[in-house]
């Protein structure tokens, strides 16, 4: 059994889900090394975000070693920042985010970070932090987001205002998903940012939430995975995101997708993502 591995979700919509994990993901890194750009520089990654029981840290660390690079990490609880979100708590959640940045800072004054793994909400306080979003902004030669919703907006302010030197992708994924690399731009993408998953291995369909028809190229709908790999069959799952269709490339099978956002149930509560 020493192959095998647990990891467990966020927990974002219910009970987080457990999964046994053998090989598939760890391929699955390997081949989003080749789509994400080389960043550039020598200098070593930080990962701020959780590490266990989710798999994302493996993953983070895995993807600096392919490059040669040292990875530092800041491991949060999400489950907790949504719990003080859910209760009433805001105002704790926020205090717990600077407390996560307190120790990047930490980081960050003694060693030559360059490319950073984080998450939109945490890198938003960070931006406000003037010293040390100024260190990271003269120093960053790479920025990969992912873990919670982005707008559009606010994405091409970071790509443009905040981190023009610094070449800026996202991963859309999760725990049962796998990951899902923003891809290069294809003529005719109207969405700046849209994501590919491991074909044939994790194959996405947008979905009408109702009927669960495919819905029409450019539509939002919401995000049905189907999980074939060595390890997991998971059949025509509906995940709690929604996202615009893209066609992918070259006829491959499935969607690729944009714009990720939470989905929400008619009368229903809206999903938490908080900080991760």
């Amino acid at each position: 059994m020493a192959d095998f591995e647990v990891y467990e979700s966020g927990g974002t919509i219910g009970a987080p889900k457990r999964f046994v994990e053998h090989q598939s993901r760890l391929e699955g890194v390997d081949w989003v090394n080749g789509i994400l750009p080389a960043f550039g520089g020598e200098g070593h990654w930080l990962h701020v975000g959780p590490t266990g029981p989710h798999i994302v840290g493996r993953s983070v660390r895995r993807l600096a070693h392919l490059r040669r690079a040292l990875c530092f990490t800041v491991d949060f609880d999400p489950r907790w920042v949504k719990l003080l979100i859910r209760t009433g708590r805001r105002a704790l959640a926020d205090e717990y985010v600077q407390h996560v940045l307190d120790q990047v800072e930490t980081i960050v004054a003694s060693q030559d970070v360059r490319v950073v793994f984080i998450t939109p909400p945490v890198l938003e306080a960070l931006c406000a932090r003037t010293k040390l979003y100024q260190r990271l902004a003269d120093h960053l030669t790479g920025i990969i987001w992912s873990g919670t919703s982005i707008s559009p907006t606010a994405l091409r302010l970071v790509e443009t205002e905040f981190f023009p030197h610094a070449q800026v992708r996202g991963i859309y994924g999760n725990s049962l998903m796998g990951i899902a690399p923003q891809r290069p731009p294809q003529p005719g993408d109207a969405q700046s940012c849209v994501f590919q998953t491991y074909r044939p291995r994790s194959i996405v369909e947008v979905v009408d939430p109702v009927t669960t028809e495919r819905v029409a190229v450019g539509e939002r709908g919401r995000v049905r995975v189907n999980l074939l790999t060595k390890d997991l069959f998971l059949p025509n799952v509906l995940e709690r995101d929604t996202a615009i269709r893209v066609r992918p490339s070259k006829d491959a099978e499935g969607d690729d997708v944009a714009d990720i956002q939470p989905y929400r149930q008619a009368g229903g509560e809206p999903a938490i993502e908080g900080v991760y």
